[in-house]
């Protein structure tokens, strides 16, 4: 199903779209009514002014191409309690954000609480890219929703002004053209400020994602010894690929911070993020979130990178320890490191680092934002953990020694 879309939709294809769909009003009569558009008719229009840049893989779910498909998308992503009588979603897939979606509920009250659904999936899908994508995250946070009649409509693009403007005419039966309009932005939560920590928003963790470590002890064990002759075919997968890694870039008389800098480089420079985990219709393989998804198939997710980082300061001697925390208000999963130098703790997020030069190309030391900051850095930057239990890290200067 999913194909790459060209933007080039000439006003040609659309109008043999329309037509096809509905008979043409003789002259002189009067707009078309809004039930007479399908969802699809309208996703099309939404589409054609959305300011979409052709750069990803894209599918369109139509309820006459896959309705089985299109149902558990609106159900997985939106969680709409109520049916729906028509729809259409054209959405981009990996790392960009883009979608647009009309739904045709039964009537105007349902279709105001379908509106209210897409406005708190707008917000946990800013999550979805907030630190690993941030372009991406502003496009969802700017998006807009319109209701009209039983119609709703979700805009997630470039121009969702646009697109909801020519929606917004195509049901009052005005011709589609680019105009000024207001989008309703999806609202903040009302979250709690920790009550020990101050400003620092509440801790909880969302559970969306199975976060619990991998189990590296056969590794480290075997690494002590010298010998991986025992270990399974997954575990010796990981050793070899670690031992790989420190062979490159460890130098002898290195101190830990200078290993440090080393291990980290190395994961921003090759490991790539596994976009799956952004799609609601595809599943995430484990490997992603263990050592494995970074040293053997270099693609991982936030706990993949933090436990390949974890794992290789552990071999490399450097003290270091995993944090299962959250983000984007304690309404997303995340996972990230703290290490001790010189009797100091300092947190890295190895993963926001590495999408950073997955986005922009820049991936070299002076471009890291994460790189051994304070606890109060990392809690500005919409990171929250368990701030009883683990340390703070208080000493500025980036663990210079």
């Amino acid at each position: 199903m999913k194909r790459a879309v060209s933007l080039l939709l000439s006003a040609a294809l659309l109008l043999g779209l329309l037509s096809a769909c509905r008979e043409p009003a003789p002259a002189g009569s009067s707009p078309a009514r809004k039930t007479d558009w399908t969802a699809a008719n309208l996703c099309e229009i939404a589409f054609q002014f959305s300011g979409f840049e052709e750069s990803n893989e894209f599918e369109h779910l139509y309820i006459n191409h896959d309705r089985e498909r299109l149902a558990v998308y609106i159900e997985n992503a939106y969680g709409l309690e109520e049916p729906w009588e028509d729809a259409a979603v054209s959405r981009a897939t990996g790392a960009s954000a883009f979608e647009v979606a009309v739904l045709r509920m039964a009537d105007s009250d349902s279709a105001v609480r379908a509106a209210t659904a897409l406005m708190s999936y707008t917000f946990t899908r800013q999550g979805d890219f907030a630190g690993y994508a941030p372009a991406e995250a502003d496009m969802v946070a700017n998006g807009g929703i319109l209701q009209e009649g039983p119609f709703v409509a979700l805009f997630i693009c470039p121009d969702p002004d646009g697109a909801r403007a020519a929606v917004e005419a195509a049901l009052n039966g005005r011709t589609p053209e680019p105009a000024a309009s207001t989008g309703t932005p999806a609202p903040e939560p009302t979250v709690e400020a920790d009550p020990t920590y101050g400003s620092r928003v509440e801790y909880v963790q969302p559970g969306e994602d199975d976060m619990s470590l991998y189990d590296t002890s056969a590794i480290r064990s075997a690494w002590e010894k010298g010998d991986p002759a025992g270990l399974s075919e997954y575990d010796r997968d990981i050793y070899d690929q670690a031992k790989q890694v420190l062979d490159k870039v460890l130098k002898n008389g290195m101190n830990d911070y200078e290993k440090e800098v080393a291990v980290y480089s190395w994961i921003v420079q090759n490991v790539n993020y596994d976009w799956t985990h952004q799609d609601r219709m595809a599943v995430t393989p484990r490997e992603s979130f263990t050592p494995y998804g970074g040293l053997v198939n270099h693609t991982a997710v936030c706990l993949g990178y933090a436990a390949t980082f974890q794992l290789l300061m552990d071999l490399a001697g450097v003290e270091c320890i995993t944090v299962v925390g959250a983000a984007h208000r304690s309404s997303s999963d995340h996972g990230w490191n703290m290490v001790r130098l010189g009797g100091n703790w300092y947190c890295v997020d190895v993963t926001w680092d590495a999408n950073m030069r997955e986005m922009t190309g820049y991936g070299r030391q002076e471009n890291w934002g994460y790189f051994n900051v304070t606890s109060d850095y990392m809690a500005n930057s919409d990171h929250q953990w368990d701030y009883v239990n683990i340390p703070e890290a208080v000493t500025e200067g980036n663990g210079r020694a």
